[in-house]
């Protein structure tokens, strides 16, 4: 027991003479910040004032004048040395001897210089900005604080040092000295004050034994303290939403950083509505909820709920609860998980999964036809033009006019299901668009097409042949969605740098520089419903024999085979644009 007084009372000690330092520190370090900034903000509204004054000096040649303002500013000031700077160029330097000042705390707080500068438009037309520059001796700043409050910083450690002492003494004769005769009382030592019967060497041993369990009752109690206080550290260090929940009120006892962020409330918010109302669930829903946990014996019953923010947005979160005895009361302890980025992975590898699926059969119908197609037209091509009447040599070249348009769909179908990495090169746009104008012009038609391109020096790696393909494919289905091609379409070339990440049709675009291919119609515009969908496979808004569908998906190909990106914009009645975004590269006398 004797130990365990003695330990007790040095912590005691460490403790008091600790938090009496740090008492000492937390007010001088706050303190000296603040006058810190006091010295700063008031340096510096001294240079704005005085910068117009040698602005208006300077504009009227009166150098004297403001070498002798100088000059006194800096006799009379805490500066060390003062620069007047016109553009890049020093315009005037005045600096004084360095004063040494002895200031242990001074020194331990701030550095020996501080930098301050201000700069304002000179009222001479063409002329560059003035720039005033002073270099702040942090001694001299300082020095007037410094013997102000080094008395008061003396008398308040003194004071905390004596609040200590006393401290010290009051729990050594009130509770140290008391316990420490207690502790040789109950030993049964040499004292005549001993508690131990000495005709009974029995109880004195059944006293001993009720002592140690005392001591090893209270250690544990310690033990438990302080393992609850790292289990509360924790979970609110948990990275995951944790909550603590009275299953009979639903009101919440408990709630880390992580339920905050996930529910877009604060502490107090969350804990004055019941945890139903956090995740639109009914009461009765909540307690079947917590019965089916109680019955599980310790592990957690896991389902997926969607709970609201006080901005109207839907987050859907899974919730892992299991339920606890604390004070003879049922407990539920709740752990949460925002899932919707899960949600998005999954439906994109879902995606990625039905479009390769797509993709084959695409490929196999593709090849099928192909087959099915050359047949015909080898028979047709048996078929001698001369020896038929003029009405049969119509009918044959329809014929063979059909089998030529047949073939196109079916080269699409190809280019959407080959699985082949794509050849790029580094390659000049402008020439490029220059060089397949008249394929572009007659994708558009009747639309007119006009081109816009803003600069001309714009290089990209692409493979120049599957890139005049989407062009020539998203020209014509701006053509088809404007009525009777009355509209006009754009197509602009310009750079572009993305600062931050945006989203684009199936990723998301990093930052870096972009040459940008915009094509913008007047047309119908898309639905907000179709959107999403037009990219798929046979996917197609227009009219059963106005095409198959596989335009888009075949621009899809070309972007996922070349690191090439793309977004969309498009309002009903409104028209739609669509942005090839390359990656751009050094332009060199190797680019085509």
């Amino acid at each position: 027991m004797n130990t365990f007084i003695r330990k007790s009372a040095l912590i005691s000690l460490l403790l008091g003479m600790l938090a009496g330092v740090l008492l000492f520190s937390w007010s001088l370090v706050s303190d000296w910040a603040r006058v810190s900034e006091q010295v700063r903000a008031q340096n510096i509204q001294t240079l704005q004032i005085l910068l117009p004054t040698f602005i208006n000096l300077d504009a009227n040649h009166q150098t004297e004048h403001l070498n002798a303002t100088l000059s006194r500013l800096l006799e009379h000031s805490s500066f060390q040395q003062v620069v007047l700077q016109r553009g890049a160029a020093a315009y005037y330097v005045a600096a004084q001897p360095q004063q040494t000042l002895t200031r242990p705390v001074l020194d331990l707080l701030t550095p020996k210089f501080i930098e301050l500068s201000v700069s304002e438009a000179s009222p001479i037309a063409d002329q560059a900005p003035m720039r005033l520059s002073a270099t702040l001796n942090a001694h001299q700043a300082f020095d007037g604080f410094v013997n102000r409050h080094w008395q008061f910083a003396r008398i308040g450690l003194l004071r905390t040092l004596i609040i200590i002492l006393i401290v010290i003494l009051i729990f050594e004769f009130v509770a140290i000295r008391p316990l420490r005769a207690l502790g040789h009382r109950v030993k049964g030592g040499d004292s005549g004050l001993s508690l131990l019967p000495e005709s009974n060497p029995a109880d004195a041993v059944e006293i001993k034994q009720l002592s140690r369990a005392f001591n090893e009752r209270v250690e544990r109690i310690f033990r438990l303290q302080f393992e609850n206080q790292s289990l509360v550290a924790a979970l609110r260090a948990s990275p995951d939403c944790c909550l603590i929940v009275d299953l009979e009120s639903g009101n919440l006892q408990f709630c880390n950083a992580a339920a905050e962020a996930l529910f877009g409330r604060t502490n107090a918010e969350l804990r004055a509505q019941p945890i139903w109302e956090l995740w639109r669930q009914d009461r009765h829903d909540f307690e079947s909820d917590a019965k089916t946990a109680q019955q599980m014996l310790g592990q957690f019953l896991k389902f997926i709920l969607e709970t609201e923010r006080p901005d109207g947005s839907s987050v859907p979160i899974e919730v892992h609860m299991t339920t606890f005895n604390l004070d003879e009361q049922q407990r539920g302890l709740v752990f949460a998980r925002d899932i919707s980025e899960r949600g998005a992975l999954l439906r994109r590898v879902a995606d990625n999964q039905k479009a390769d699926a797509i993709r084959t059969l695409a490929g196999g119908l593709a090849h099928d036809l192909n087959n099915r197609i050359q047949i015909a037209a080898g028979h047709l091509d048996l078929i001698d033009p001369e020896s038929l009447p003029q009405t049969d040599k119509r009918s044959l070249l329809t014929a063979r006019q059909a089998i030529l348009e047949s073939a196109k769909p079916i080269d699409q179908l190809l280019r959407y299901s080959e699985q082949k990495v794509v050849a790029t090169a580094p390659l000049s746009i402008a020439p490029c668009l220059y060089r397949h104008r008249p394929a572009l012009v007659q994708a558009a038609a009747p639309c007119q097409l006009s081109f816009d391109l803003q600069d001309e020096t714009l290089a990209a790696e692409t493979n120049e042949t599957r890139l005049i393909a989407s062009l020539v494919q998203l020209l014509n289905n701006a053509s088809d969605a404007t009525p009777s091609g009355q509209g006009a379409i754009s197509l602009t070339l310009m750079g572009r740098t993305l600062s931050s990440p945006i989203a684009g049709v199936q990723q998301t675009i990093p930052v870096g520089r972009y040459a940008s291919l915009v094509i913008t119609d007047q047309g119908r515009g898309i639905a907000q419903a179709d959107l999403a969908q037009i990219f798929d496979p046979f996917f197609s808004t227009k009219a059963l024999e106005q095409g198959g569908g596989m335009g888009l998906s075949a621009v899809i190909g070309f972007i996922q085979a070349t690191n090439t990106y793309l977004t969309v914009q498009s309002e009903p009645r409104h028209g739609s644009t669509f942005t090839l975004l390359l990656p751009e590269v050094e332009t060199d006398s190797r680019t085509k």
